[in-house]
């Protein structure tokens, strides 16, 4: 079972307006991908390694849905200033700043565990470290720190170097916005290879 420190509740922040016992809301945390389940829906929680954590949605029988608003049209529509609409409306949300609620499903409830999760967020942080290290150190990363850092002109050689580098540090921050240990690692795998291409 989760761990009952890992998770803190924000008591100052106000509570959602419903019975603590009719819902379940599932929350994972962006960091080490721990999943929690508090007896009610706070309006704010906090993972124990104080990475940013998500609402994964409330449980209906099977499936876990999210709810939120968005633009009945478009903003060019329902906030638009002038008379005439040319979108599938056909004018009825024209100027009105309608909004509809959107319902998302996903099938199937997490369990709640954080089991090695920490350690694996560990072995991540330094495995960024490791790969980040990798590409200041290269010519590519030298490049990059000349540009970035010293303001320093670059030939056409060393800028394409800087572009490589800007490339593998994209990746590097691509590969930590995703959600599955796995996709992570595979992505920062693949980090490395715009300055490996760089030719000696």
């Amino acid at each position: 079972m989760m761990q009952a420190d890992l998770f803190t509740i924000n008591e100052t922040a106000p509570l959602a307006a419903r019975p603590a016992d009719t819902e379940r809301h599932f929350y994972r945390c962006l960091a080490i991908f721990a999943i929690d389940s508090p007896s009610r829906r706070p309006q704010k929680i906090q993972c124990g390694c104080y990475g940013e954590t998500e609402h994964m949605g409330r449980v209906q029988s099977d499936s876990l849905i999210k709810e939120h608003e968005r633009c009945a049209c478009d903003d060019r529509c329902t906030s638009a200033r002038g008379p005439n609409c040319e979108c599938k409306c056909g004018g009825e949300n024209h100027r009105t700043n309608a909004v509809v609620k959107v319902i998302e499903q996903t099938i199937g409830i997490p369990f709640v565990e954080n089991k090695h999760n920490r350690a694996a967020a560990d072995a991540w942080v330094f495995k960024i470290q490791e790969i980040r290290d990798q590409i200041k150190e290269s010519p590519a990363g030298k490049a990059y720190k000349r540009k970035e850092f010293e303001r320093a002109f670059l030939s056409d050689a060393e800028f394409e170097l800087y572009r490589k580098a800007c490339k593998a540090f994209a990746m590097v921050n691509h590969a930590q916005t995703l959600k599955t240990w796995d996709a992570r690692y595979k992505a920062l795998d693949k980090a490395l290879k715009p300055i490996q291409e760089v030719k000696s």
